[in-house]
């Protein structure tokens, strides 16, 4: 019997294998090639002025389009509606607290009641989208792991994108090497098993 012969991979043939930890794609398997918080600290404009923070549609559409899940319309569609309604409900929670603080006028005009329940209305239309978005965001970081073989669970997830989502974002693109995309779609990654 001869031997079996080897796979061509995308780096050209077997002589040609990608390095340890990572796939014929160049994506590091097995571990995230960066971490949530970095470990040196960043300037200010690399963590609160970046696309990840001001404009997270776009980067979020971006990895389920690489990822394969969706379209770049449809998901661009998604987190847009998401987030504005997002920032509907915050900037009408704003106004009735401005409302309720500043207005003497608003106060004689309606009943305690009135406001409350305006306010609490307020509340749980932020609280919906805020929690889509949590879910969908933790989600897709769970595909990631599980797709590339990456340790943690879905509680780090969930934390990752409750509490650092701008960060956890980045950390996605630069898994999915897509880091340097700007505002259009990306290409998917082929179909394969790790």
């Amino acid at each position: 019997m001869s031997a079996p012969k080897a796979e061509k991979t995308v780096h050209g043939g077997p002589d040609l294998q990608p390095p340890p930890g990572q796939d014929a794609n160049g994506i590091t398997v097995g571990q995230w090639s960066s971490p949530v918080i970095p470990d040196e600290p960043e300037s200010f404009m690399s963590s609160n002025v970046n696309i990840e923070a001001c404009c997270p549609c776009i980067p979020l559409a971006q990895i389920e389009v690489r990822l394969g899940l969706t379209s770049y319309a449809g998901a661009l569609s998604w987190y847009t509606v998401a987030y504005g309604l997002l920032t509907l409900a915050l900037v009408g929670l704003w106004l009735f607290v401005a409302l309720w603080i500043s207005s003497q006028a608003y106060r004689d005009a309606t009943i305690v009641l009135v406001r409350i329940v305006s306010i609490l209305v307020s509340l749980i239309l932020t609280a919906i989208p805020s929690l889509l978005l949590v879910r969908r965001i933790s989600l897709l970081r769970s595909t990631i792991r599980e797709r590339f073989d990456i340790p943690g669970s879905v509680r780090e997830d969930r934390t990752a994108a409750w509490q650092e989502t701008a960060r956890a974002i980045r950390q996605m693109r630069r898994q999915l090497k897509i880091e340097q995309a700007k505002g259009s779609a990306v290409a998917t990654l082929p179909a394969y098993v790790v």
